[in-house]
């Protein structure tokens, strides 16, 4: 057990060059130049945003309006920048206002159009603050959501002379890179990944060779924190495939070797046991408790879904959590078996399953169109389960399911028939 310790206490050694600054958020006005804007806001005669003109007239303003003070427009001077969350999606709206003599001027163009178009806020997995705007070395940078769920990244836009554009310097890799090693070393490992996998995705082409080369490092390792071995494996293939790895510093290639090694070793271990997760009976007691943010969650997930990419490269696991998010309340059969049941938020016909035998370990999982388990074949799979999947996700009449096993194999097959009571 020490041996293993310290050789991955080795593969840690990836490093993180300083940045020469560090990010500073902008926090919403409050105060007499807020108190300034709201008041020059409501005199009659301006033509408002529906949505504005709404929070004003309801009295929401405090509520649904915040407003920040940055030069988001990087022309040297500072701007009035009001933003609010809109629809059922919560979409970032976000309005821009130049200071003039009489008050303030609506500016009509706004960051927020064509590929930025419905998009989100980034906020912090440790402080769950919201960032919106973030001063970094010199320029006013919107921070935005990336990547995929329920791990998402941190795009960083910089928007100036009406254009927009993705930062993907050396700086500002240093800083995320700074970021995800938080995460990391925090132990969340799930939301350290999904981190820095969009990060390594969307500036690929702008990293240097071995920054990019240090990422997949990162990642693998991260991967084998989080039970992933065979996305693990795939961070190594994609380094070792690169054109810079033959060139490559050899501590780098240590590292990805290394975590190669853990991962192809920790392939066959056994699934751990159910009695590990005998803390789901707690849910059973509190009716509406979502799962998914329990800090155990994502062990079970490990246990529970075989190490898979599905549709557009996502992880199984995943697409799960993302499906089991909005909980129906958790059920338990005879003492021992846990059935977890959802759906996604603002999406509830992209469903989850998930049944697991506390007692022997034994577990399936389904989402729309797809069953798996990393303890049983297809064919042992109980009827009673096979119906609360139907039941709970559904399943197609006369058409074929893929089934996915432990080791991320793909089969077509057919249902059973569905006569039988639900688990």
């Amino acid at each position: 057990m020490i041996g293993v310790s310290m050789v991955v206490a080795a593969a840690l050694a990836a490093p993180i060059p300083p940045s020469p600054c560090r990010p500073e958020v902008v926090a919403p006005e409050k105060g007499p130049r807020r108190e300034a804007f709201f008041a020059w806001l409501r005199i009659p005669g301006k033509d408002l945003d529906p949505e504005i003109a709404s929070a004003l007239e309801k009295g929401q303003a405090g509520e649904r309006l915040a407003l920040r003070i940055a030069d988001i427009d990087n022309d040297g001077a500072e701007d009035y920048v009001l933003t609010t969350y809109e629809g059922s999606g919560g979409y970032l709206g976000l309005w821009v206002f130049h200071r003039t003599n009489g008050g303030w001027a609506l500016v009509e163009e706004s960051p927020l159009e064509n590929d930025l178009a419905a998009v989100h806020d980034y906020f912090d997995p440790l402080s769950h603050a919201r960032e919106v705007l973030l001063r970094f070395c010199g320029k006013t940078y919107l921070a935005l959501l990336g990547g995929a769920g329920p791990n998402y990244s941190r795009e960083a836009w910089l928007w100036q002379g009406g254009k927009t554009r993705l930062v993907c310097d050396p700086p500002w890799l240093a800083e995320q890179r700074r970021a995800f090693d938080v995460l990391f070393r925090h132990r969340l490992y799930d939301e350290a990944h999904g981190f820095l996998d969009d990060v390594q995705a969307t500036c690929a082409k702008e990293a240097s060779p071995a920054t990019w080369l240090w990422m997949q490092s990162d990642l693998a390792l991260t991967a084998y924190r989080m039970g992933t071995f065979a996305d693990c494996l795939e961070h190594v293939g994609a380094a070792e495939r690169s054109p810079a790895f033959a060139a490559a510093d050899a501590t780098v290639r240590g590292a990805l070797r290394t975590s190669a090694g853990l991962c192809r070793a920790a392939l066959d271990r056994p699934v751990a046991s159910g009695s590990q997760f005998s803390w789901l009976l707690e849910l059973a007691r509190a009716p509406g408790r979502q799962a998914v943010l329990d800090p155990r969650f994502n062990r079970l997930l490990t246990a529970i879904v075989p190490d898979a990419k599905i549709d557009e490269g996502l992880a199984l696991r995943d697409v799960l959590k993302q499906n089991l998010f909005l909980p129906d309340d958790t059920r338990v059969v005879d003492g021992r078996y846990v059935i977890l049941s959802g759906c996604r938020p603002h999406d509830c016909g992209s469903k989850g399953f998930a049944w697991i035998d506390l007692a022997t370990g034994k577990s399936v999982v389904a989402v729309n169109g797809l069953v798996a388990s990393t303890t049983l074949a297809a064919a042992d799979i109980p009827p009673a389960v096979w119906s609360g999947i139907d039941q709970t996700v559904g399943l197609p009449e006369q058409e074929a399911v893929t089934f996915i096993g432990r080791g991320g194999e793909k089969n077509q097959i057919t249902a059973p028939a569905r006569h039988h009571p639900g688990p």
